[in-house]
């Protein structure tokens, strides 16, 4: 599985289209103040994804997906652990993201379940926050040692 940081609106739509059959927000996935990784697979065919919106030190980890056939393989571990590395080397400090099915993945990979209201405000505001996350999902956060 090789990784690619999304830097076009080309494959922007395409990891819009991939969340949409994952059943997970795309639209309001966009480039700007974000990092989006899509994977692929030998065949050259979208099979995963993930990415960070970017707020200084914070950042909110979403799209985490892997293609239905693909599941069970460890990519969902690559995906976070690749993303964990490149927020480091931005300056995050604290990864937030909201789950309403893998809270026990993410706790296996680090990170704490808290309430919304303790989010910064930069995280509260953001439309995963605001409009698409329904409030029954988990808040969680990751607080990253950059040492």
């Amino acid at each position: 599985m090789v990784s690619q940081i999304i830097k076009d609106q080309i494959a922007l739509e395409k990891l819009q289209s991939f969340l949409q059959k994952n059943a997970l927000p795309f639209r309001d996935v966009k480039l700007e103040g974000s990092v989006y990784l899509y994977y692929l697979d030998d065949h050259k065919q979208l099979v995963a994804s993930g990415g960070l919106e970017l707020f200084g030190s914070y950042a909110l980890l979403r799209s985490v997906a892997v293609d239905q056939e693909q599941r069970g393989k460890k990519f969902g571990q690559q995906i976070v652990h690749d993303l964990l590395t490149k927020a480091k080397s931005l300056g995050v400090t604290e990864l937030y993201l909201l789950t309403e099915t893998a809270e026990r993945f993410f706790e296996n990979k680090g990170f704490t379940k808290i309430s919304r209201e303790q989010a910064p405000e930069a995280i509260l505001n953001s439309s995963e926050f605001k409009t698409v996350c329904p409030v029954s999902a988990v808040c969680m956060v990751n607080k990253i040692t950059l040492a």
